[in-house]
């Protein structure tokens, strides 16, 4: 029977939390309001944050913070974080 800790030891090694991937979190949120207002219909300034309802918030913030870990995972796995 395997120890319940074997597991444990097959699972990757990430990098640990930095400063520099709060950066690359901060930029990959920022690239996709950038992607929303170049690709969104609406010219309207009326939501109250930057321009976007509530629930556009919450699915841009949401989406750039999926494209920062994307970006934090292939960065430590090629060594540079």
């Amino acid at each position: 029977m395997m120890p319940v800790v074997a597991p444990l030891a097959l699972t990757a090694q990430t990098s640990p939390w930095s400063p520099l991937s709060a950066v690359a979190i901060l930029l990959c949120t920022g690239l996709s309001y950038l992607i929303f207002k170049s690709t969104s219909g609406s010219t309207a300034e009326a939501g109250p944050v930057l321009g976007m309802d509530w629930p556009e918030v919450i699915g841009v913030a949401s989406f750039g913070h999926l494209l920062g870990v994307g970006v934090i995972l292939g960065l430590s796995s090629m060594g540079v974080l």
